[in-house]
């Protein structure tokens, strides 16, 4: 029992540090850079509206 214990635990301790230095980089793919900036766009879009909202006098909104 106890053998297969410390053989899970080097197993599980080993994995991530193997991924880690498997020499291919983790690049994302278009569409998840396409959704980052477009959400940044949708952010950014949402601040300026609101802001431009809270310098009008309320009978406009």
């Amino acid at each position: 029992m106890r053998n297969s214990l410390v053989a899970l635990a080097t197993l599980v301790l080993a994995m991530p540090v193997a991924a880690a230095f498997s020499g291919t980089p983790a690049v994302p793919e278009p569409a998840s850079w396409a959704m980052l900036i477009a959400g940044f766009g949708l952010t950014g879009a949402a601040l300026r509206r609101r802001r431009a909202r809270a310098g009008r006098p309320a009978a406009w909104m």
